[in-house]
């Protein structure tokens, strides 16, 4: 079974793999929520880019997690609409799943073992020369699309460095549509878009529709924190843990329900206007 393939000439695709510095959990001051904008190096490696964009000047952008190297996990229509066809303008997010390189042999033989496991993919090497890999499935991240359009552009022969084999393939979209099944964001960054669109529909300013379809998506990506973090490691709890994981588990989930709690405030914030102004339209009809 072949791994890697060249990568395509043209365009990107589900499955193909990507090397940037990809920051998958970068997070404001209060800790609640990823923000998307990777993999572009203005917004990522320099922090000033954040304070001086549309964001507060007050902010503190801090780095969570990152990866070098990634797959494409959005649909491969969904990218090309992404990304923008023709003339288009790039718009919304592609979404990744990082790899993990497998540094040791015990690492390999670990993977190899549990290679089953739900939301990670083991990347076999096709010679000796190289490294095995692991698709990190759950820890899928959104990056914004005229950010890789701009590095496809720049730099498409270093960001685009294979696509996988067919069977690989198939394995992969297989684990993606088992965790996509419980992974709201990525419906969510769906819905949102087309909710964007339809808003405009209306005659609702690009502007003004932007902003809700965001706010929203941050709802279901503080929905998605709620229940893939904190939630999850109270519910991992073992009888036995000592009296203060559960403690910590409590502060936690305390935490994201807070930012969850701001996030739906300003989503409804963002709506609220929009409705008012339809149903005044609708009454005018």
């Amino acid at each position: 079974m072949t791994t890697y393939l060249d990568p395509t000439p043209e365009g990107l695709e589900f499955g193909d793999v990507c090397a940037a510095t990809f920051f998958a959990d970068v997070r404001v001051s209060n800790g609640t929520l990823p923000v998307f904008k990777v993999p572009d190096t203005e917004n990522l490696l320099n922090i000033k880019a954040y304070t001086e964009s549309k964001r507060p000047t007050n902010l503190v952008v801090t780095a969570g997690r990152h990866c070098d190297r990634a797959v494409v996990v959005s649909d491969s229509c969904a990218v090309e609409t992404a990304l923008g066809r023709g003339d288009a303008k790039a718009r919304g997010s592609i979404w990744f799943a990082p790899l993990q390189e497998l540094k040791s042999q015990g690492a390999v033989e670990q993977a190899e073992n549990n290679s089953d496991a739900f939301g990670r993919l083991l990347l076999r090497p096709d010679s000796g020369k190289e490294t095995a890999w692991t698709v990190e499935l759950q820890s899928a991240f959104a990056a914004d699309a005229a950010a890789v359009r701009r590095r496809m552009e720049a730099e498409r022969n270093q960001f685009l460095l294979h696509s996988l084999g067919p069977e690989v393939l198939d394995e992969l979209r297989a684990k993606w549509a088992a965790v996509t099944s419980r992974s709201g964001p990525l419906v969510g960054q769906h819905n949102a878009n087309h909710f964007l669109d339809r808003l405009e529909d209306r005659g609702v300013a690009n502007s003004t529709a932007a902003n809700a379809a965001e706010a929203l998506m941050r709802v279901t990506a503080a929905t998605w924190v709620l229940e893939g973090g904190s939630l999850e490691e109270a519910g991992a709890l073992l009888p036995g843990d000592p009296s203060d994981h559960l403690d910590a588990a409590v502060d936690g989930i305390v935490q994201d329900l807070t930012a969850l709690r701001e996030q739906v405030d300003a989503a409804l914030d963002a709506l609220r206007p929009i409705a008012s102004t339809l149903h005044a339209y609708h009454g005018a009809d």
